[in-house]
């Protein structure tokens, strides 16, 4: 899970070629999760960074691993006023009458929903941490029509939350002002793919003594059919996924798919899986039968895959031949325990096609792998016969946690933050970089603010580790690398839960001899509990400063 203002994602995708053409629940669950998302608390307005997608690739080519970012909040104030909100303030002011008030819950209950939207969720008590944020805005009122409004007027935005925050007055600082008076905002949040009621988690922080809550929180799913898409004919409304027969002469027309996890790059957006369409059909027309013809994509189902309420990602089954609603039958599927769900399913129809194809009769041969599934397909003239693996996943070493090493992804190999939650404050952002260190293809990264107020971002970086024998020693290691030594450079600290005041890595510890490369740094802690937090702390002042972090393992001492 993600917090805050994510800057720059290169989310990976699943590809897999034609054998079952029921949903590949085991492939998606193998894909990297979706990027949810934070956005800051106790802000008038953000706007992150727009990101690049990643290149499309085709069905039988390799997935791309994953590079993920974060950004969010955590840091002791100045006293200076904040700016008053538009809400009313409860008696007494405290955040249990917050929560409780009545008047404020009203807002929510009596909102109005806007034309072109379905209500996801109403009343919840905390915002959202969903994929593919758009922007925060702080409003005058509980006005789901100006929210709505925004949303239409971003491009891509397919949903908005809206809540009422409790902020404090003055910038909380511990020393002179650890509990001030509070103010009341109303927020509008908006995001590129559908929200849900599970995704409504962000139930506030606390700023030394004062308690960030929310209350009254809604969440808006547009209603309307996705745009048209050049070189092809719809939106088609389906209901559910495509679940088509094998043609009339006995062959089957599904080609195969592609998953994009929802992402700062990726939101819903049918329009990738027309590149997705079209790219599989340059594949093909350079990887030719050996008589020279080639399957073209001409029609192409895109949907929304949840799992258990929570939005997953796009997926997009690539055909041959174009398929009527009645064959949108397949509306979901249970794994084990675990709900998938359809939902925005749509088709599109090649307009026309202009280069040299199969027909449904013509011979054709299929061999795909990729990183998450191996599959071979055979089709002959007369009868389909389709061989289809178990599919599988292979993880890079560090990927899951071992006997030997409790962390998972302690070298950011497998997904960019999968398994980590990543912290920071405006003007600082993390990053899954190409990695410095001579063992390893990616790394954590940390860069400071554009101002140079010392000690301005303690930022942070966490894992929930378990499988810990209360009592025992462990030793938790990691390698990392500052880029400067100076008087404002600060530190990384490491904390955990049982390990009594954690322990920082100064930039200057030693010297400028260590600047601009990786240092090796371990220590001993005792387990309190079967299940802990380690987290890592940065603060740095200087502007455009850089901390990396690198092989984090934590193992028995």
């Amino acid at each position: 899970m993600l917090s805050a203002l994510l800057i720059a994602t290169l989310a990976g995708l699943t590809v897999a070629a034609p054998s079952p053409q029921g949903i590949e629940i085991p492939a998606a669950v193998a894909a990297a999760d979706p990027v949810l998302f934070t956005p800051p608390l106790d802000v008038e307005s953000n706007i992150p960074t727009e990101v690049a997608p990643a290149p499309i690739e085709p069905i039988s080519t390799p997935a791309s691993k994953a590079k993920r970012v974060a950004t969010l909040v955590e840091r002791d104030g100045s006293c200076a006023p904040q700016p008053a909100g538009s809400g009313p303030i409860p008696t007494p002011d405290t955040a249990a009458a917050f929560s409780a008030d009545s008047d404020l819950q009203a807002f929510s209950q009596n909102a109005p929903t806007p034309d072109g939207y379905v209500e996801a969720f109403q009343g919840a008590t905390g915002s959202l941490s969903a994929s593919n944020y758009m922007g925060l805005y702080t409003l005058d009122s509980y006005d789901t029509d100006t929210c709505a409004s925004k949303c239409d007027q971003a491009s891509g935005c397919q949903a908005f939350g809206i809540y009422i925050e409790r902020d404090p007055s003055l910038d909380p600082n511990a020393a002179n002002c650890p509990n001030p008076p509070s103010t009341t905002n109303f927020k509008c949040t908006l995001w590129g793919a559908p929200v849900s009621s599970a995704e409504a988690t962000n139930q506030g922080q606390w700023r030394d003594s004062f308690q960030v809550v929310i209350t009254g929180s809604n969440g808006y799913n547009k209603d309307a059919p996705p745009p048209a898409i050049d070189g092809f004919t719809g939106p088609q409304e389906l209901g559910g996924a495509i679940n088509a027969p094998f043609d009339q002469n006995g062959d089957n027309t599904y080609m195969g798919y592609q998953f994009f996890p929802f992402s700062q790059s990726q939101g819903y957006d049918p329009s990738t899986c027309a590149q997705a369409c079209n790219v599989q059909t340059t594949y093909n027309s350079q990887h030719p039968n050996a008589d020279g013809t080639y399957q073209t994509c001409t029609f192409f189902n895109s949907y929304v895959l949840s799992e258990n309420d929570v939005p997953q990602g796009l997926y997009c089954s690539l055909y041959n031949e174009t398929w009527g609603p009645s064959y949108a039958t397949n509306y979901g599927q249970y794994r084990g325990s675990d709900r998938y769900t359809v939902s925005r399913s749509y088709s599109y129809t090649l307009n026309q096609v202009t280069t040299t194809t199969t027909s449904s009769t013509t011979t054709t041969s299929t061999t795909s792998t990729s990183s998450t599934t191996s599959t071979t397909s055979t089709t002959s003239t007369t009868s389909t016969t389709s061989t289809s693996s178990t599919s599988t996943t292979t993880y890079a070493p560090g990927c899951t946690p071992t006997p030997t090493n409790l962390v998972q992804n302690g070298g950011f190999e497998c997904g960019g933050l999968a398994s980590w939650t990543a912290t920071d404050v405006t003007n600082t952002y993390h990053t899954i970089t190409t990695g410095d260190n001579s063992d390893s293809a990616f790394e954590f990264l940390q860069e400071g603010p554009t101002s140079s107020s010392e000690d301005q971002n303690p930022a942070s970086l966490s894992q929930q580790i378990q499988g810990l024998v209360v009592g025992a020693s462990y030793k938790v290691s990691f390698s990392v690398y500052f880029d400067k030594c100076t008087q404002s450079e600060g530190f990384v600290g490491v904390r955990f839960p049982g390990y009594s005041g954690g322990t920082t890595f100064d930039a200057c510890d030693d010297g400028q001899a260590a600047v601009g490369k990786y240092a090796d740094t371990s220590f001993v802690f005792t387990a309190g509990a079967t299940t802990e937090q380690l987290r890592f702390e940065f603060v740095v002042g200087e502007p455009n400063a850089v901390v990396r972090l690198d092989n984090i393992a934590l193992t028995a001492a």
